[in-house]
């Protein structure tokens, strides 16, 4: 069986279950923010799909070459939201997988098979390559793919998702634990305060009947004996020859000292 605390222990332990509660806040704040950041993102990435489905959509209607002078600025306006959405990545998610990965770190101003895998019209040969499909004079066909794009763009944006999912939860897990946390001292303040309140009302209880005739029969018959028979007994001793020697010896050696 555990020894009952005493009073110091108690306010140590009640010290230290209130800096757990603040810690968990601390926590559960920071959680919090990351939770807002990645909401941000999300936004982010949505508005960079826009510019790109409406590039990708004018591509293929009006039958323009994805790098033609007529969609420069949207092209770079996107590039530019992409390069702002791979600069924020790490803080946010470090790891991070395709096709999300393979959008952040692909430029759209320059042609390369990573980023024809996302928004282009390509074959893949036996070795898992990616080609450019090519006409019948040999000149290679630079067709962009909305769809190719708008499927990749939705396994990347789930990505996005699965990050803030497990952050959703980490928050969910942390708010369950501060909730215990702060009952567990708050019913621990209530105990201590209990505990004050029992020994304060018996120190008064115990002066109110020391100040009746109650209480002073029983100091007549019961304390007052009880010390005098005690001061009896330390006089009986001192009476005894070698007692009061020993009492004598230890008094001068004391008196030595100063």
């Amino acid at each position: 069986m555990n020894k009952p605390l005493t009073r110091e222990q108690a306010l140590a332990a009640l010290a230290g279950q209130r800096f757990d509660v603040a810690n968990l806040r601390v926590q559960i704040r920071i959680a919090e923010q990351l939770l807002e950041r990645l909401n941000d993102y999300e936004q982010r990435w949505d508005r960079f799909v826009l510019m790109m489905r409406a590039i990708l959509d004018a591509c293929e209607r009006g039958r323009l070459s994805l790098w033609g002078p007529k969609l420069a600025d949207g092209l770079k306006n996107a590039e530019d939201a992409r390069l702002d959405l791979a600069s924020r990545q790490p803080t946010l998610f470090p790891d991070c997988r395709d096709p999300l990965a393979k959008f952040l770190h692909t430029s759209v101003r320059t042609f390369s098979p990573a980023l024809w895998e996302l928004i282009g019209d390509a074959v893949v040969d036996d070795d898992g390559k990616t080609l450019v499909p090519v006409d019948d004079d040999g000149e290679l066909i630079y067709d962009v793919s909305l769809r190719r794009f708008e499927i990749n763009a939705e396994e990347a944006r789930a990505e996005i998702a699965r990050h803030r999912h497990d952050v959703e939860a980490q928050v969910r897990k942390q708010r369950t634990m501060l909730e215990e946390a702060e009952r567990a001292v708050a019913d621990e303040h209530v105990r201590q305060l209990e505990k004050l309140r029992t020994a304060s009302v018996t120190r008064l209880a115990w002066d109110k009947l020391k100040g009746s005739w109650l209480g002073k029969v029983v100091w007549w018959f019961v304390e007052e004996p009880l010390r005098n028979l005690l001061w009896g007994g330390i006089l009986a001793l001192i009476a005894i020859p070698p007692v009061r020697n020993a009492a004598l010896a230890l008094l001068r050696w004391v008196g030595s000292l100063f």
